[in-house]
């Protein structure tokens, strides 16, 4: 991730097979998903596309998440 410069990001291995990756990064343009996304394929090996799943978070809907969050868990 480093050399895509994305340093910050995180990446998480899931399923019980461990076949499967969560990877949280900054916001990114299409180029530069495309270019993350043929970089992991040259790491890791091809994966189906049909398989993969995009979601995008922006900072308005994450301070929201946040905000809702640190309010449940003041409550609770």
């Amino acid at each position: 991730m480093t050399e895509q410069g994305l340093g910050n990001s995180s990446i998480q291995v899931l399923g019980e097979k461990k076949q499967a990756l969560s990877i949280r990064t900054q916001a990114l343009e299409v180029e530069k998903r495309s270019q993350l996304q043929t970089a992991l394929s040259e790491k890791l090996g091809d994966f189906n596309p049909r398989a993969t799943q995009i979601d995008i978070v922006g900072p308005t809907l994450g301070r929201e998440l946040f905000a809702e969050g640190l309010l449940a868990l003041i409550i609770s």
